[in-house]
């Protein structure tokens, strides 16, 4: 009896509030329509009879949007039922005030497109309709509480059926939210806000409300047929009995609920192949061979009318996305041949002295930057996003520079010759154990041509790792030469005629001046060093041809060339000495 006094009490004060709340709601709109007969004066005024419905209208929303505030300090300090109820009341109070405010505000639009001053109108618009997405949100989330709320507690079978019933009456209010926002769709884009985030979002709300309602539908199934098997154990189990017929309805309720949302989630284009599959398991008329037969067609089925939804409703924007994408990767083509080239022309100018494996390098990368840089905006445009592509391609650099550690060494070592510029392309160097002409170069390996036509491919981290010596990298050598004459000679005509025979020698250089000096006293000749200098390219040709004259020359002026000999002396030993028998030169 206190029970029920207490009950009637609370509804008294809840009836007594809502006239205090409804008596301020009337008062607020009479100073608002003095605002609205400020702007009716305007240069382009609207009718008295459009001008009062318009006040009507939005009086009307501040009544919904006052009882749900009011609504929504009660349901704070309340609990149990009353809590409920005032929560049910608040769903349904946002429901009436989606639906009054797109009459509302796609009454304000057409009377503005019509060249009406509705300024003020249409901010009040402006501001319910962007937070109309909150309110779906939170409707979605109360529905989830719910559902946790139900997984988790043993009841009987009365009250597990007025749970039930709770979260039915919940998930069809959250519905028709969701569906009077997708109702109002065409008004935000009249209001020109943001549909396609918007779009975006909802798709998130559909998706989790559809993730909860097909796991609570699964749960729903298997207690409905762990309950079937124990009734053939226990047939005479009241309770049991009610349970199972309550968790028929169960499943009833959770397989509609499902449907709806896939219903909406086609709506907007959304995969819904897999919950189409479930429901036709729910509906439980087919054996499990036809159900997967089914199921499969519906998965197929769904996949096609998805792709041809998507296709009209995207199909002219994605063909545009696709040609600006190409469109995008050709003017980069073209722009990294223009750079190649401008670049190309820059260091080869001759302002410019580098390697032409470091111009190579810079030619390659600058090229290549362009094509990158070109391929993450024509992504960009896609709508894919190129931060977590970038960062993918840092996690695989580095797994393949792991698993690639010689191959970078090179690498590195290729870097430091770039840098460093020990040799270049057509030097002839003595490196990595070979000997020959440079023929090619990179950052992994150098190609050297010996001078038997042979190639040779050596890793740049031997090359780095030993002594490197370049032949040719000077512009100016020094001809290294030794000739020696009989110790019966005349020293002095001898190194007359050598510094005539390199005097008269093509190529040879004045400065530095040649050298040529008395250098040795050999055991077979009297050995003269004669040092000429030349150009880097006559080396061999000064060589050659000072070889050959030196020759002609000593014959012409009697000058020997001795060669290594031996005098061998025999003697014969007789009584106690010993005296020459032979004397032989060999």
């Amino acid at each position: 009896m206190r029970t029920l006094i207490i009950k009637c009490w609370l509804v008294g004060v809840l009836l007594l509030c809502g006239a205090t709340w409804s008596v301020q709601a009337d008062t607020t709109p009479s100073a608002e329509s003095q605002n609205v007969a400020v702007e009716s004066s305007s240069s382009n005024p609207l009718s008295e009879k459009k001008a009062r419905q318009l006040i009507d209208q939005k009086r009307k929303l501040i009544d919904i949007e006052s009882d749900y505030f009011a609504l929504s300090e009660q349901e704070k300090d309340s609990k149990g039922r009353l809590q409920r109820l005032l929560r049910s009341r608040m769903d349904e109070n946002r429901i009436n005030m989606t639906n009054d405010l797109l009459v509302y505000a796609n009454a304000v639009a057409e009377h503005r497109d019509d060249g009406f001053d509705v300024q003020k109108f249409e901010t009040h618009a402006r501001s319910l309709l962007e937070a109309l997405p909150q309110t779906v949100r939170d409707g979605e989330k109360r529905m989830a509480i719910v559902v946790s709320q139900i997984i988790k507690e043993e009841t009987t079978a009365v009250e597990q059926a007025a749970l039930d019933q709770r979260l039915d009456r919940r998930s069809k209010q959250t519905d028709e939210m969701i569906a009077a926002f997708l109702k109002g769709l065409d008004v935000w884009e009249r209001y020109e806000l943001n549909v396609e985030e918007e779009i975006n979002q909802l798709k998130t709300v559909l998706m989790k409300m559809a993730q909860v309602r097909s796991i609570f539908a699964e749960l729903a199934a298997e207690e409905l047929t762990l309950r079937a098997n124990m009734l053939k154990l226990l047939p005479d189990d009241t309770e049991l009995l009610a349970k199972n017929n309550v968790g028929m309805a169960r499943v009833a309720l959770a397989t509609k609920a499902l449907q709806r949302t896939v219903d909406m989630m086609s709506d907007i284009g959304m995969n819904t192949g897999r919950y189409e599959v479930q429901l036709e398991v729910l509906s439980g008329d087919f054996t499990s061979e036809v159900m997967n037969l089914r199921g499969a067609s519906n998965l197929v089925s769904s996949w096609y009318s998805n792709a041809t939804r998507w296709f009209h409703h995207h199909g002219l924007s994605f063909f545009l996305q696709g040609l600006l994408f190409v469109l995008i990767l050709f003017v980069s083509w073209i722009v990294s041949r223009i750079v190649k080239t401008m670049i190309t022309r820059g260091l080869q100018s001759g302002r410019v002295h580098l390697s032409k494996l470091l111009t190579r390098t810079i030619i390659a990368v600058s090229k290549n930057l362009v094509l990158f840089l070109g391929l993450m905006l024509a992504f960009s445009q896609l709508g894919i996003s190129v931060g977590p592509m970038l960062a993918g391609l840092g996690v695989v650099g580095f797994i393949i520079g792991f698993a690639l550690q010689d191959t970078l060494s090179n690498f590195a070592s290729g870097m430091m010759i770039l840098f460093y510029r020990p040799f270049d392309v057509g030097d002839l160097v003595d490196a990595g154990g070979a000997h020959g002409k440079v023929h090619a170069m990179s950052l992994v390996n150098t190609t050297i041509l010996t001078f038997d036509n042979q190639m040779l491919i050596i890793p740049n981290n031997k090359i780095w790792g030993d002594v490197i010596k370049n032949v040719t990298i000077q512009n100016e050598r020094r001809v290294d030469m030794v000739f020696g004459i009989s110790y019966t000679d005349d020293v002095a005509k001898a190194e007359q005629t050598l510094h005539e025979i390199v005097a008269s020698t093509e190529h040879v250089l004045e400065t530095p001046e040649p050298n040529i000096r008395l250098h040795e006293l050999a055991d077979s000749s009297v050995n003269f060093i004669v040092r000429p200098w030349c150009k880097t390219e006559y080396y061999w040709d000064v060589y050659w041809d000072i070889t050959r004259k030196v020759k002609v020359v000593f014959d012409e002026n009697n000058i020997s060339i001795p060669f290594p000999q031996q005098d061998v002396h025999i003697y014969q030993t007789q009584g106690n000495g010993a005296a020459p028998v032979e004397d032989a030169d060999k």
